[in-house]
């Protein structure tokens, strides 16, 4: 989902910062040249975007790269210039007075687990569920990812086949919109253990591998 500016650089923090960003940046540069852009371009064009931070960068390097927020707003206005961005740090107990304080949202990633069941979590949780009935656009990205499906009914855990590091490929199980002139699979940079294990009955399954079979979702569509 980016160019070659500051998250052309994001492949090389895989190891320190959230790898799901570096996904974002390999499936840029190397699917559809900007499929996953224009994807985020149509759904939130000149919207004010939500950014609920769930986790917080791991203090050896947090005085070298910017928060969580700032690296999706930095990331997404390449996109599309006329974005705005608010950023509310679930993590740390802030968040959003209304579902309709911006016009679609997005959860980034976390060193937590959704199994864990923090106060914080369930707080985020019903906000999802809320969101989800009003039919408010949103993007989870990894742990994102996760605790939407926990709240809309699927399962997360720590899987037992281990961590998922390096290159993954998955396959397209089902093409979106825009997945224009798509492979039948993509290869994304992939550093996580917990996974979906029970999909969600409102959720559509778009990306799988024969390690993580619900990589991606889609609910309502």
């Amino acid at each position: 989902m980016p160019t070659r500016t500051d998250s052309g650089n994001l492949a090389a923090y895989l190891s320190i910062l959230s790898p799901v960003v570096a996904c974002f940046e390999f499936l840029c540069r190397y699917w559809d040249h900007g499929g996953i852009l224009r994807a985020i371009n149509s759904v939130f064009k000149k919207l004010k975007i939500g950014i609920l931070e769930a986790g917080l960068l791991n203090q050896k390097v947090a005085d070298r790269f910017e928060p969580y927020p700032l690296m999706f707003a930095s990331f997404l206005g390449k996109a599309n210039r006329d974005l705005s961005f608010q950023a509310f740090s679930v993590v740390q107990a802030e968040m959003p007075a209304s579902i309709h304080d911006c016009d679609g949202w997005l959860i980034t990633g976390s060193r937590h687990g959704v199994y864990e069941n923090l106060e914080w979590m369930l707080r985020l949780q019903a906000f999802i569920c809320e969101l989800a009935a009003e039919r408010v656009p949103l993007v989870g990205i990894c742990f994102g990812h996760q605790i939407i499906a926990q709240a809309l009914g699927g399962e997360v855990v720590k899987s037992d086949k281990g961590w998922g590091v390096g290159l993954q490929y998955y396959h397209i199980d089902r093409r979106q919109s825009w997945m224009r002139e798509a492979a039948p699979q993509i290869g994304i940079y992939t550093f996580h253990q917990d996974q979906v294990v029970r999909c969600p009955a409102s959720a559509s399954v778009f990306l799988s591998s024969a390690f993580c079979p619900y990589a991606g979702l889609n609910y309502g569509a």
